[in-house]
């Protein structure tokens, strides 16, 4: 079965793949309907012997229904880095939303390859998803770097792409956490310092600090850098995915 929702009738042709609307009643952790889900996939049967190949290769997650769970292994032997959800876990906030930035991150990357493979083409998707990265796992990410660094000593970009595509999701497979999220945010904070006057630098210290003692949601300095990254344009900054997620701008 595939999750598939809709209130809406408006094609979806803007996407090369398929996509299901989830929605509060199928999955009742996400509070907003109309979650975008790129080539998500349920129980359709899979077969043995690769002729799936083609499919397999453009899905971005496992949505595992009750049942569906010898299919979605079936898939994970032939693409392991899938994001996979399983039915018993579609309540629960915190593991949705770490799937769908699993999700999004896949697609982009998918997309790409398809689209415009180079050199330069995959140095800028690293690039623009460092913040997002950092906020999974530091030392992953470190170990990361080197490998982006080596890559033109690879002969083959296809293979390079595809050792890629694995290390990425490995890396997030980690939930991002507090302490993480403080330290991209003190990184941020830190091309704003030259700007900012004391007390705008007081105010947004003390509200990362509030954000890492549990005392304010992270939306509250994301806000506050939102704003400075509007009043002193960065192009690093604004291009990068944790302060823009991919699927906000393709919805």
């Amino acid at each position: 079965m595939l999750l598939k929702r809709q209130r809406r009738t408006e094609p979806m042709t803007q996407y090369s793949i398929p996509l299901g609307i989830v929605n509060s009643e199928t999955m009742p952790a996400l509070a907003a309907d109309g979650a975008l889900w790129p080539g998500c996939f349920v129980g359709r049967p899979i077969t043995r012997d690769g002729a799936d190949d083609a499919a397999l290769r453009d899905l971005c997650g496992l949505l595992v229904a009750d049942g569906a769970e010898e299919t979605a292994a079936l898939c994970e032997l032939r693409c392991p880095w899938l994001p996979r959800l399983d039915a018993a876990e579609w309540g629960d906030e915190a593991a949705c939303r770490h799937f769908i930035a699993r999700v999004c991150a896949l697609y982009e990357f998918n997309l790409l390859c398809r689209q415009t493979l180079s050199r330069g083409a995959l140095m800028a998707f690293h690039s623009r998803y460092k913040l997002v990265l950092l906020a999974h796992s530091q030392p992953e990410y470190r170990t990361l770097g080197p490998f982006v660094g080596a890559m033109a000593q690879r002969p083959s970009l296809d293979d390079y792409a595809q050792e890629y595509r694995l290390r990425l999701m490995s890396l997030m497979a980690h939930r991002t956490t507090r302490r993480n999220h403080t330290n991209v945010l003190m990184h941020v904070q830190g091309y704003f310092r030259p700007q900012l006057s004391s007390e705008q630098r007081q105010e947004l210290t003390r509200t990362i600090d509030d954000y890492r003692r549990g005392l304010q949601p992270r939306a509250a300095p994301m806000a506050l850098l939102r704003g400075y990254m509007a009043l002193y344009p960065d192009p690093w900054l604004a291009q990068q995915r944790y302060f823009h997620p991919f699927l906000e701008q393709s919805a």
